[in-house]
């Protein structure tokens, strides 16, 4: 049934707005989601990304160990080197 464009006009003027609602979730801090999996993923997560930095700091550690070494090394070459002069 084709109705007259006034009246489908007029019909919708007449209709009452009704206004479109949306929520969205309240997030406070710390909230990591509501799965219960997501502790033990973040748990995870962290420990995996404090083994990477222990392991860059242990590497960190032996290069300036081997610094240490060389310079020792050099001091003494000086030191020696400072005996023989005299």
């Amino acid at each position: 049934m084709l109705v007259p464009r006034s009246t489908a006009l007029a019909r919708q003027a007449a209709r009452p707005i009704t206004r479109m609602m949306s929520t969205s979730a309240v997030r406070r801090a710390g909230d990591e989601g509501s799965t219960a999996g997501s502790q033990t993923f973040g748990d995870r997560e962290k420990a995996q990304e404090n083994a990477y930095i222990r392991e860059r700091e242990q590497a960190k550690l032996k290069e300036l160990r081997k610094k240490i070494a060389e310079q020792k090394k050099h001091l003494e070459d000086i030191e020696k080197s400072l005996d023989d002069l005299k």
